[in-house]
């Protein structure tokens, strides 16, 4: 585990961010009925799980050439599972200028996300006591269902989706001990918020920070984060690292996480189908 980020130069850091991301594609690839493709040119996550997320390919090195027939495979395994898939332009992938060809497959530009991280010593005072609201470790399947409704609530899904990633989530483990450690924050007895810690790589990963309509900006998402980082902090971590959407940028930049590289995301829709030219 490292010690700190201080005095280590941007592309280290930008490293360190981009390793956690694919060690926890690396940790989903161990559920069953995964594939995780993985060599020296790719590394892609196939799933029956029609969310871009579960679907995705995270790095690539790759000519010209290659880069096409992966990306007409790609969308094959979308077309055929008719799922929606996504294709991360990360800070060491390579080509750079891919845009042109995935746009011309059919992705379509849906957001960037920006890497950050924080020496975990360093996190500023979380808001304190927040009436009726506490946080609790996901250990057992009743508490597992709850993360999972309250996470695709929280990030607007319609909750079609639910029996599949909660299957998911299931084989990924629920044990103390296991990397992937999740968290729920309650209002009243109510999930409202979900957050989740991957303790797999040399640095700990926050992902899944999301609060439900009409709870937000009380607070809870600080609680949440700062909760997390604490946990891993326990457990012998002491740089944390996260991939923030335009949204959740100040709230981390107000914990104290500074900006590194950015990464785009390209996503395929499987109900606007095009067929790949070879």
């Amino acid at each position: 585990m490292l010690e700190s980020i201080r005095g280590l130069p941007d592309k280290t850091i930008n490293e360190l961010i981009e390793e956690n991301l694919l060690e926890q594609i690396r940790y989903y690839g161990t559920a069953p009925g995964t594939a995780l493709i993985e060599n020296n040119n790719i590394i892609k996550l196939l799933t029956d799980i029609p969310l871009p997320f579960f679907n995705c390919v995270l790095y690539y090195n790759l000519d010209s050439a290659s880069l096409k027939r992966e990306i007409n495979r790609f969308i094959e395994y979308g077309q055929s599972k008719k799922i929606s898939l996504l294709w991360v332009k990360g800070p060491s992938s390579v080509p750079r200028d891919i845009e042109p060809i995935l746009t011309g497959k059919g992705f379509k530009y849906d957001d960037h996300m920006i890497g950050m991280a924080i020496d975990i010593q360093d996190l500023n005072n979380d808001p304190g006591d927040i009436p009726g609201f506490k946080i609790e470790k996901v250990g057992d399947e009743r508490q597992l269902a709850d993360w999972v409704h309250t996470c695709l609530k929280g990030f607007d899904e319609n909750g079609k989706n639910y029996e599949s990633i909660y299957e998911f989530e299931k084989t990924l483990g629920l044990g103390t001990g296991l990397p992937w450690v999740r968290f729920t924050g309650t209002a009243h007895g109510e999930p409202v918020a979900t957050c989740a810690v991957f303790m797999g790589s040399r640095v700990a990963g926050l992902d899944n920070v999301t609060t439900i309509s009409g709870w937000r900006k009380k607070g809870i998402g600080t609680s949440m984060v700062s909760h997390a980082l604490k946990f891993a902090y326990s457990r012998g971590y002491r740089v944390g690292v996260l991939q923030a959407s335009d949204m959740g940028f100040t709230l981390y930049r107000c914990l104290g996480f500074r900006k590194f590289a950015e990464s785009k995301e390209f996503i395929w829709k499987s109900n606007s189908i095009r067929m790949a030219k070879r």
